[in-house]
């Protein structure tokens, strides 16, 4: 071998690492821009299926693939088009948490919290790191190489992050020794309907008056006339609605179910598995039960593996969206759009549909209003059938987002459909669009419940609860005392029939609810827990989370 061909060689084994380092380079742009999507789509999960962010992660990938061939381009040499693009990048997909940030820091940042002025600030922030890189080129290629390396790590990190929530995580920690029926003797003869119906975010009655200024006594005064007890200073056993329905279907406190691996993450996976394989169902399937279960349009409780599932005729809602070629965005996207800088366009599009097209701004609402009346009007059609049947019903509502008014009326909206409503609106507002939908509840239920009533002629159990009290003055970061007692004060009513209501008693919580409900009814012996409530700001139950004992005054 000649010496010339050897230095050739070496030439060309040298020029490969450069050439995939540059290669490399290329791909940080890409990367920030899936980084936002699937962060957002980590922090979601369990609350919207994956399959919801398909869409927007594509288009991230399109538009960073599309910015990238743009500075590619017109920019040389590649690592100022990196710098450049990552850039670009960077502001498009951060502009609206610094948007929403700036209008959270207090009203001297108001002012400055304008699409007029935020777009043209990040404008003229991306021209001076533009001059910069141009004017100072010994700065692009190590900016460029720690982008790509920083954006990969973190895009790595919410990829494995993602995969953990997604993995199988409910592990029980040992079977209850008393977690078993008698099913001969004590079992009676004939087993009543079931109606677990809970109303997401329904408040106790002193909270009602004393925070939101409404007295529902006469609604509970209907339901006492009808043989219901109350349990009027009852607790949630936890501030969300995962971890509520976990342990109130599972009959325990969530440190006894889950694995101590799960405790310490603010994941949601372990207790969507935990409510869909709940042991209140495979108790009653037990017993022979046919477990009946509603479309919610929330996808935790969306149980498609109950016996019979539930779904409302959506068609006349469908017609109206194929008027417009099925252009509405589902609820991440949604979301997402507003984290980007597309929510400066998109706040005026959104101002344009409600005026030109509004049937794509209500789409979701009214979907969400044809479940809930759907659920509310099919009960007693469930309870004319035969067989004994457990019906599992999550009304979403008094809870946000808004869509009832007192009356039963449809009302208006302006923004992209969304569950995390807490903050839909503030103060008197949600106080009054809150009490509009406590109100057309307690009509609708009223009659239905006794529609049940009939149809079963007595014979059945039904508990009213909510799953947690309401958020309207809650602030999540630093709550006061009074935020917490409202978040964690319940409606819980239960109709029991043939039965004194001995088993009951005024601070049960919903972790006790089937325990005596099994106990009284079906021979069981599980006996009850100590009635305690835990508010968590996260669902990370471990060490780091502010999880305290609230006690009833």
């Amino acid at each position: 071998m000649t010496e010339d061909s050897a230095r050739g060689r070496t030439g060309f084994r040298s020029r490969i690492p450069s050439r995939l380092g540059g290669a490399l380079m290329w791909t940080a742009p890409l990367a920030i821009a899936l980084f936002s999507p699937l962060t957002l789509l980590v922090f979601n999960l369990g609350e919207i299926p994956p399959s919801a962010a398909v869409r927007s992660i594509a288009t991230s990938l399109a538009l960073g693939l599309a910015f990238v061939l743009v500075m590619k381009r017109l920019v040389r040499p590649r690592e100022r088009a990196v710098v450049l693009a990552s850039a670009a990048m960077f502001a498009f997909f951060t502009y609206g948490h610094l948007y929403d940030g700036m209008k959270r820091l207090g009203p001297a940042w108001i002012p400055l919290a304008r699409h007029r002025i935020l777009v043209p600030l990040e404008a003229l922030l991306f021209v001076v790191v533009m001059v910069i890189v141009i004017r100072r080129p010994t700065f692009a290629r190590p900016i460029a190489q720690w982008l790509t390396a920083t954006a990969w790590i973190l895009l790595a990190l919410a990829t494995l992050d993602m995969v953990r929530q997604l993995a199988p995580g409910w592990i029980p920690s040992g079977e209850d020794p008393r977690a078993s029926l008698a099913t001969s003797g004590s079992v009676r003869a004939d087993l009543p309907d079931v109606f677990y119906i809970v109303l997401d975010g329904y408040g106790r009655s002193d909270v009602l008056e004393a925070s939101y200024g409404y007295d529902n006594g006469p609604f509970l005064d209907s339901l006492r006339g009808r043989g219901f007890y109350i349990a009027d200073r009852s607790m949630s056993n936890y501030s969300r609605t995962l971890l509520s329905l976990s342990s109130s279907l599972n009959m325990d406190y969530l440190d006894q179910l889950l694995g101590p691996g799960v405790l310490g993450r603010d994941v949601r996976q372990p207790f969507i598995e935990a409510v869909a394989s709940n042991r209140v169902f495979s108790l009653f399937r037990d017993l022979g039960y046919s477990i009946v279960a509603f479309e919610t349009g929330y996808h935790p409780t969306e149980l498609h593996n109950a016996d019979v599932y539930l779904v409302p005729d959506h068609g006349e809602v469908e017609m109206d969206q194929t008027t417009y070629a099925g252009v509405g965005l589902n609820e991440f996207e949604g979301l997402f759009l507003q984290t980007t800088m597309a929510t400066a366009a998109f706040d005026w599009l959104e101002r344009e549909l409600q005026r030109q097209a509004p049937e794509l701004i209500r789409y979701e609402y009214n979907m969400h209003r044809t479940r809930i009346l759907f659920a509310l009007s099919s009960l007693s059609d469930v309870a004319a059938h035969p067989g004994p049947q457990f019906v599992f019903a999550h009304i979403l509502a008094p809870h946000p987002p808004f869509v009832f008014g007192p009356g039963g009326e449809n009302i208006p909206q302006q923004a992209v459909f969304s569950f995390a409503g807490d903050g839909c609106c503030q103060g008197n507002d949600y106080v009054e669009r809150y009490i509009g939908q406590v109100r057309f509840l307690n009509q609708a239920l009223e009659s239905e419940l006794g529609e049940v009533l009939e149809a079963a002629d007595g014979n059945a159990i039904i508990i009213l609860q909510g799953d947690h009290g309401p958020a309207g003055y809650l602030h999540w970061d630093n709550p006061g005392e009074a935020e917490v007692y409202d978040r964690m004060a319940i409606l819980n009513a239960y109709y029991l029939p043939d039965s004194p209501n001995g088993v009951l008693y005024p601070t049960i919580s919903p972790v006790n609810t089937f325990r005596a409900i099994f106990d009284q009814f079906y021979g069981g012996e599980f006996g009850l827990l100590e009635d305690v409530s835990y508010f968590t700001s996260s669902l990370r139950l471990s060490d780091g989370t502010v999880v305290a004992p609230i006690a009833a005054p």
